[in-house]
């Protein structure tokens, strides 16, 4: 019941289904376009992409299909609601990658987490509770909290700051670990010979002192 019909009052190509009138549309009109329509039910105006990878089989494997709400699947029958595209494929690989300069990055899914690669080598997930693994982590500023701005972690010159409410809370050095209180008293834990502990204002001061413990 299907047949071609090349040409026509408009010029295009029809392949059509004679029993419910349906068709596939291919024409040029500011470029070439194809069309699935016409199927009595809508959710089968779909168009789907085959290709085999075998020279002795004509049955091909779908690969792509755009269904007739505009998702494309990509290896996989589009299921989500409100997607715009899905991708199938093996789990802890990544299934998405983009090129530039022969270097390549793409994303995955797998062991219950969402995955970045680059190249084939997995450099951060998320997981399904939130918690998120990244294999190394440089930031140019502050790392804050979203509910309170007044909250941040504070990369410096030579030391890491953390802040609360707005005030240093806690410094850390290469050689201490200083806690202001903000009222000319500073409280400094270090390993060198010349402070071990030390509470400045407050006359408080251990030095040199080994632990017999």
């Amino acid at each position: 019941n299907k047949f071609v019909n090349i040409g026509g009052g408009t010029s295009n190509a029809l392949i059509l289904d004679g029993t419910d009138s349906q068709q596939a549309t291919f024409g040029a009109v500011d470029g070439l376009y194809i069309d699935s329509v016409g199927h009595t039910t809508g959710s089968n105006n779909k168009i789907i992409f085959r290709t085999q990878s075998s020279n002795s089989s004509y049955t091909g494997v779908e690969r792509m299909r755009i269904d007739s709400s505009g998702r494309i699947g990509i290896n996989r029958t589009p299921a989500i609601s409100n997607s715009k595209l899905e991708v199938g494929g093996a789990d802890n690989v990544p299934l998405i990658n983009v090129e530039a300069s022969g270097a390549t990055a793409g994303i995955g899914i797998g062991s219950n987490a969402m995955k970045f690669y680059y190249g084939t080598s997995e450099k951060m997930s998320i997981e399904t509770n939130g918690n998120v693994n990244i294999q190394n982590l440089y930031v140019e500023d502050d790392i804050g909290h979203v509910g309170d701005a007044d909250t941040y972690l504070s990369f410096e010159n030579d030391f890491l700051a953390f802040y609360t409410g707005g005030l240093n809370a806690l410094k850390l050095t290469s050689s201490d670990i200083q806690i202001p209180t903000h009222g000319g008293y500073e409280m400094y834990f270090t390993g060198s010979n010349t402070a071990n502990i030390r509470f400045d204002n407050g006359i408080f001061f251990l030095y040199n002192h080994t632990s017999t413990q």
